[in-house]
C-alpha cells in the first residue's frame, strides 16, 4: 500500500488498484478530521458515541481528499457475518458485511478497528466489492463468499479479480480461546496453519494470513493480491484498535468507488 496525504488527511491506497485507473479508493487513518478525544480525529463511525456533526464533517473531508462523491456514500450496519448486498439506484442500507456494484459513483464503505478489510476489483467486468472480515466473518469464509457472489451476480471470473487486504490486527495481538479455534477448524480447515498456541487454552490467530490463503485456494492469482503489512494494534498514531483501546475510540473506513 501507498501512503497518501491531502489537506492534512492521511490515507492509504493499493498500488495495483490505482494502476488500473478504474477506481477511487482508500483505507483511512485517524489523521485529519475534526472529532474530539477519544474519537480523535478522523473517526468515520456514527455508532461509537461521537458527535454526528463531527462524523459528517469527517466524511466530507475524506471524500474531498480522495475524490469521492460525498452524497453517494453507501454504508451499512455490520453484523460480523458473511452476507452481501448488491448496490444500485434502489439500494437501501441493510444489515450486511459486504457490498458490491457495477455502477460508477457509489462509494462502498465498511468500518474497521482491527478486523480485516477486503476490497475487490474486476477490471474486466468493471465491478467492485467491499467486504468486512472480522474473525467470525473470516471463519465463515467472507473472502470465498465474496468471490462466489461476484461470479453469481456479475459473471466475474476469479482469475481476473484484484484484491486488496488492508491494515488489520497482527497475529501477535489477536489472542483467542478454544471456542474460536474450534469454529475456524470446523468451517475453514485451512485456517489451522495460521493458528498457533500461546498458553493454556489460548491461541494466536493470523486473520490476514487466513484470508490470503483462502483467496489463493479459490484461484485468485498471487500477483493480483496486495497485502498491507501494517498492524492496527501496533500503530496507535495511525489507527484505532478495539483490542488496544476498547470501545472508547473511533473507526477507520475502507472505501471504494468505480469512476
Amino acid at each position: 500500500m501507498v501512503k497518501k496525504e491531502k489537506n492534512g488527511i492521511i490515507y492509504f491506497e493499493f498500488e495495483h488498484f490505482a494502476a488500473t485507473g478504474l477506481v477511487d479508493h482508500c483505507f483511512s487513518t485517524r489523521i485529519g478530521g475534526v472529532s474530539k478525544s477519544p474519537y480523535d480525529r478522523m473517526n468515520l463511525a456514527y455508532h461509537m458515541g461521537d458527535c454526528k456533526g463531527d462524523v459528517d464533517e469527517n466524511f466530507r473531508l475524506i471524500c474531498e481528499a480522495v475524490g469521492f462523491n460525498h452524497e453517494k456514500v453507501i454504508m451499512t450496519d455490520q453484523i460480523h457475518e458473511n452476507y452481501h448486498l448488491v448496490v444500485d439506484e434502489m439500494t437501501k442500507p441493510e444489515w450486511v458485511d459486504g457490498l458490491m456494484t457495477e455502477f460508477p459513483g457509489f462509494v462502498l464503505t465498511s468500518y474497521y478497528a482491527d478486523c480485516v478489510p477486503l476490497l475487490f476489483l474486476d477490471p474486466v467486468a468493471k465491478v467492485i466489492a467491499n467486504a468486512h472480515a472480522g474473525w467470525h466473518g473470516t471463519a465463515m469464509d467472507m473472502a470465498g463468499k465474496t468471490l462466489r457472489e461476484l461470479n453469481f451476480e456479475f459473471g466475474c471470473r476469479v482469475e481476473d479479480i484484484l484484491v486488496g487486504i488492508g491494515p488489520a490486527i497482527g497475529m501477535d495481538h489477536f489472542e483467542v480461546g478454544q471456542e474460536v479455534v474450534e469454529m475456524f477448524e470446523y468451517y475453514l480447515p485451512l485456517s489451522t496453519d495460521y493458528i498457533v498456541p500461546k498458553a493454556e487454552e489460548k491461541w494466536l490467530v493470523d486473520l490476514v494470513g487466513i484470508n490470503h490463503a483462502r483467496l489463493l485456494e479459490l484461484g485468485v492469482q498471487v500477483g493480483n493480491i496486495e497485502i498491507s503489512d501494517l498492524c492496527t494494534f501496533e500503530n496507535p498514531e495511525l489507527f484505532f484498535s478495539h483490542r488496544r483501546d476498547g470501545d472508547a475510540r473511533g473507526n477507520m473506513a475502507a472505501m471504494i468507488a468505480l469512476k
